[in-house]
């Protein structure tokens, strides 16, 4: 058994995990993927539970992306309330919004990851409200995201159903469609 793995070593007799962690994951290039005993601490007891319950039915998938989530702090909150309507003055904090990034193999690469994207979140946050560019904050920093948002990293992203994902671009004309619908 391959023990590098972060949940190599958790196996135990678990075949199916033992024999999963013995396949080297590749990447996009080919070459074997070792991820860093580090990632296995950033996993949650539920998260470790899932990998194995994705082992034992095949219709479960991880998927070759991570995720980053962020939620709204104070400072954005703020920001908001003049585009407000009365749904929204009920959980704007609660709200998570959930970005698909490459993988990463170390806290390290997840930073970079999100140094590579804050900018294309924080707009995207930021269009949700207002899509007067105008009026937002500007400079838009990498600080400025950190005081408007909670950030949260997530290694492993898992595809619970069996049909295949498809993506879809949204151009201007479907998100004002969107706007008009959704009031």
């Amino acid at each position: 058994m391959n023990t590098s793995w972060p949940w190599g070593a958790m196996a135990g007799n678990n075949k199916k995990v033992q024999d999963f962690c013995s396949q080297p994951r590749r990447h996009r290039r080919g070459r074997p993927r070792q991820l860093p005993s580090g990632v296995f601490s950033m996993l949650t007891r539920a998260g470790l539970a899932s990998f194995q319950a994705a082992t034992d039915n095949p219709s479960m998938a991880v998927l070759n992306r991570c995720a980053i989530a962020v939620a709204p702090r104070q400072p954005m909150v703020d920001w908001t309330r003049p585009f407000w309507t009365r749904e929204d003055m009920e959980g704007l904090g609660d709200d998570h919004s959930l970005y698909l990034i490459p993988t990463y193999d170390s806290e390290l690469e997840a930073q970079d990851r999100l140094l590579d994207s804050y900018g294309q979140i924080f707009s995207a946050e930021l269009e949700l409200w207002c899509r007067d560019r105008s009026r937002w904050p500007q400079p838009r920093s990498l600080e400025l995201f950190e005081a408007w948002f909670t950030v949260r990293f997530f290694p492993l992203v898992e595809d619970l159903d069996s049909e295949p994902l498809h993506t879809y671009v949204i151009d201007d004309d479907l998100q004002d469609a969107l706007r008009e619908a959704l009031g």
